[in-house]
């Protein structure tokens, strides 16, 4: 047999060790319960008290972060049934959802949700439900109002710029009409690529629209014309020539000569004048002068 005092010094051994082991889960819950009400990110906890009734959800907890979630103080409102704090939880389905999860265990990413009651400020939330235990179910919820709404204001913004920015181009590529069949569009400043899409756009937009038969481009304005340029032009040249019109290129200056020259570009049929007037002057030997046909 025993000894009574080694029974007596076992039996106390044992009560330590269970005190001890009592003493780091309460230690390892106040951890767990401080981390939780210091996250960022709203989260409530229900107790689902009725597996046949979403009503019978019961707040155990929530953070301090679901306050400017909620609107009020939803950590006050622990004891309370889900349709006591949020009124609307079963006419939106939430209820229902959140019982699920707590029935059965699955998770549940409720992804962007709208809501809104007597208490809550109607908004757009990040909703998700996670399984604590098979009564219990855990939820994070992000309110994501502001940020939609900053997002589409920036998406408006960004679409008005996008017109403006199409507005300038236009005022800076314009197709002018000199005649029934005549055009000409004066070029000025820089030509890149996206300019010299929206200029063989235009051009032929505007020769098909009016049924030109004759379109001047005056390169007088452009500072520059380098290969990228000449090939623009010579593009839009052929474009124009496959709607059977003609293209006259003018206000070639000498130094805009010689670096067409120096590229080896083919202008092909385009006709080239010194100036706009000696373009508009050709333009009526081919009758398709002011008032000519």
């Amino acid at each position: 047999m025993t000894a009574p005092k080694e029974t007596h010094e076992s039996l106390h051994a044992e009560i330590e060790a269970w005190r001890q082991r009592a003493t780091i889960a309460e230690q390892r819950a106040e951890l767990y319960q401080q981390m939780i009400m210091g996250l960022p990110l709203g989260i409530m906890i229900y107790q689902l008290e009725d597996p046949d009734d979403p009503a019978s959800l019961r707040l155990v907890s929530a953070n301090r972060a679901m306050r400017p979630v909620s609107g009020f103080a939803l950590d006050a409102e622990a004891g309370r049934r889900i349709t006591e704090i949020f009124p609307n939880a079963l006419e939106s389905g939430l209820a229902q959802i959140y019982a699920a999860v707590a029935r059965t265990g699955e998770d549940r990413d409720l992804g962007e949700v709208e809501y809104g009651d007597d208490r809550v400020a109607k908004g757009l939330f990040a909703v998700r439900a996670f399984s604590l235990r098979p009564d219990s179910v855990g939820i994070t919820v992000d309110n994501i109002t502001q940020r939609r709404r900053t997002e589409a204001a920036l998406r408006e913004n960004m679409e008005t710029i996008q017109a403006q920015a199409a507005a300038l181009v236009e005022l800076s590529t314009p197709l002018i009409p000199l005649s029934e069949h005549m055009v000409v569009m004066p070029l000025i400043g820089t030509i890149d690529s996206q300019r010299a899409h929206q200029v063989t756009k235009m051009l032929l937009e505007g020769i098909s629209t009016r049924r030109a038969r004759l379109a001047i481009l005056d390169i007088t304005g452009v500072q520059v014309v380098d290969t990228q340029v000449a090939s623009a032009i010579v593009q839009a040249a052929k474009a124009v020539r496959l709607l059977g019109a003609q293209v006259v290129l003018t206000g070639i200056r000498a130094e805009v000569a010689q670096t067409l020259v120096a590229l080896g570009t083919d202008l092909g049929d385009i006709v080239i004048c010194s100036n706009l007037q000696s373009g508009i002057a050709y333009a009526r030997t081919q009758g398709i002068g002011a008032g000519g046909r």
